[in-house]
């Protein structure tokens, strides 16, 4: 800033802060490398007055450390809605950089060592929008355990209709009580899974979860229903519809769009593997077979 008049001027400064509840650490304010943290009025934001002479020329800096959640922003325009030269640089630690909803995008994104370098300049700024930066945030287990186990019936929906598919094409005679020890060992997963991301690291938990529910189950299904029975598609079933469509919810805003391409995926592979059953063939036959299990005669 400069006093362009021919008079000395009284200049005040009104800097509003983030929050009236924050904690701001080294708080520090300099014109012309003159600290005026002693003459500060602390109210509402900071508030401070200083005089220049006529064509004097004045820098201002501050500077403080704090600390929040979730996202960082600054409004340069405040209630004004303008603002010239603006020349804000904000240095990430974080590699995967997001913006909060309603902010301006950076004019320029650098990568640097820890993270990004994010630019934004601005001769003359007309916007109600302000200048922000996302935090990335650790996954809770908590909630990613419950939305997980609340979609687990969906996973075994699609897996049972797999087991069924392999049974009709193969020709294998599969009871009730398997689906039921099957359906066992598929939640053995979401049980596991929910008890150990209290004990160790949310990644490992899921892994080992995994690897427990595919040994149950792919190791019951080849002692139940013999060697004839292509283990491999279940295994490869249950790692497409239990292990990757759960590790989606450690990826925010994709589930659904799992959900949805899943579902085409299995439609599409179940009608080209089903396409030349005859149907009423299939279904005659099962019937004449009940019969004779009950001594009708055929």
């Amino acid at each position: 800033m400069s006093n362009t008049t021919d008079k000395t001027q009284n200049y005040r400064l009104d800097l509003k802060l983030p929050s009236e509840n924050g904690t701001y650490d080294e708080f520090t304010i300099l014109l012309n490398d003159k600290d005026l943290i002693k003459q500060l009025e602390i109210q509402y934001g900071i508030h401070s007055s200083f005089m220049l002479m006529p064509g004097e020329k004045a820098t201002l800096a501050v500077k403080y450390k704090t600390r929040g959640i979730e996202k960082w922003n600054y409004n340069p325009c405040n209630e004004t809605g303008k603002a010239r030269n603006v020349d804000v640089t904000v240095n990430t630690n974080f590699q995967e950089v997001d913006f909060p909803a309603g902010c301006l995008s950076p004019t320029q994104r650098d990568k640097s060592e820890s993270g990004y370098e994010l630019h934004w300049k601005a001769a003359n700024l007309l916007s109600s929008a302000s200048i922000g930066v996302s935090f990335p945030e650790k996954i809770n287990p908590g909630p990613l355990v419950m939305r997980i186990t609340f979609f687990a019936p969906v996973c075994l929906i699609f897996f049972f209709i797999l087991i069924a598919s392999i049974t009709i094409l193969h020709k294998i005679n599969i009871h009730p009580m398997h689906y039921l020890f099957v359906a066992s060992g598929f939640f053995a997963f979401h049980l596991l899974f929910a008890y150990l991301v209290d004990v160790i690291d949310v990644h490992i938990a899921f892994v080992l979860s995994s690897i427990t529910t595919m040994l149950l189950v792919n190791l019951y299904m080849r002692a139940a229903l013999g060697k004839t029975f292509p283990v491999l598609y279940s295994c490869g079933g249950q790692l497409f519809y239990l292990v990757l469509f759960s590790y989606s919810f450690f990826l925010n805003g994709i589930t659904g769009l799992t959900i949805a391409i899943g579902s085409i995926m299995t439609l599409a592979v179940f009608m080209a593997l089903t396409a030349k059953i005859d149907w009423d063939a299939l279904f005659t036959k099962s019937e004449s077979a009940e019969l004779t299990e009950n001594g009708a005669k055929v």
